[in-house]
């Protein structure tokens, strides 16, 4: 007489399997071989398994041995999740961050599951949604109202973010999170100029190094009360004349010698900085001066 089949362990990872060591023997989860009995009970319990896990349609015949037709009705359709397949749920479900990460960050993880990652206890996890490219525009949403600065800066430097998500990271509180929106190539244009007005200079700085940014708001940045900025401005390649010129007059000494550096900076222009007092800016317009080709006679002593 054939024994029934002892249900070793609630995992359904094993259950997934399909096949579990017992003894020297193997036993499969059906029910038409005539060498294996499966109870109600159990047949009951794999079910329930089987709707906790959200297993598609397909996999639960299978395992539990009838028609996908009799698994419809035994647990509804909205039970069963079309199109989601039963690793990404696993993975979601794991009780290790990494395998949660790794799902989150994956491009192909379906949407469904990145929404359920998005409620993760973990910011880790959460942080790995808020920066994955095909996270829904609704998990994004919410997790620009998460707790964690970590999680709001990822769906700040998503490239997906939506621009009305972006509109309430610009007013965040933390200056990172607003870095990363300053970061951004596809900024509106009167997100620059608030941007260009932040309170934290390195969010101005930011401003000044993106590429993207107005020429109009360069110019802005040229007369900042905080010399990190100017100076940060005054290295940029894409800095134009008209504000290289209001740098090299600047007050601060190494805002000049940086405007002197740079390679846009027209030498005309640097030609009037071999000159400059300051034994720090005349050595940068000196040495970019012999860079250009000019006889070392033409130069002043640096």
């Amino acid at each position: 007489m054939a024994q029934p089949l002892a249900w070793a362990s609630n995992s359904p990872v094993k259950f997934l399997l399909g096949c579990e060591s017992h003894g020297s023997r193997s036993w499969r989860t059906t029910r038409n071989q005539g060498d294996i009995v499966i109870t109600p009970t159990q047949e009951r319990k794999m079910v329930r398994m089987a709707r906790s896990t959200l297993l598609p349609a397909d996999v639960i015949s299978a395992r539990v041995g009838c028609d996908v037709e009799e698994v419809h009705s035994r647990l509804g359709a909205k039970a069963i999740r079309r199109g989601v397949g039963t690793v990404w749920i696993l993975k979601a479900k794991s009780s290790d961050i990494a395998v949660r990460r790794s799902a989150a960050s994956a491009p192909s993880c379906p949407s469904d599951i990145l929404r359920r990652l998005a409620r993760d206890g973990s910011s880790r996890v959460r942080s790995a949604v808020a920066s994955n490219d095909s996270c829904p525009s609704d998990a994004l949403r919410r997790l620009a109202r998460d707790r964690s600065m970590w999680v709001r800066s990822a769906v700040a430097s998503n490239q997906s973010c939506p621009l009305g998500v972006l509109r309430l990271l610009v007013r965040d509180r933390f200056a990172l999170v607003r870095l990363r929106v300053a970061e951004r190539k596809d900024c509106p244009g009167d997100f620059w100029l608030k941007l260009a007005r932040d309170r934290s200079p390195e969010v101005r700085c930011w401003v000044a190094h993106n590429p993207f940014c107005p020429r109009d708001v360069l110019h802005w940045l040229a007369d900042d009360p905080d010399r990190r900025v100017r100076r940060s401005l005054a290295r940029v390649r894409w800095c134009t004349p008209a504000v290289l010129s209001r740098l090299m007059r600047d007050r601060d000494r190494f805002v000049r010698s940086e405007a002197a550096r740079n390679p846009s900076c027209p030498l005309d222009l640097v030609r009037q900085l071999a000159d400059d007092p300051e034994p720090v800016v005349r050595r940068a317009a000196v040495s970019r001066l012999r860079r250009s080709g000019m006889p070392a006679r033409g130069l002043p002593a640096s």
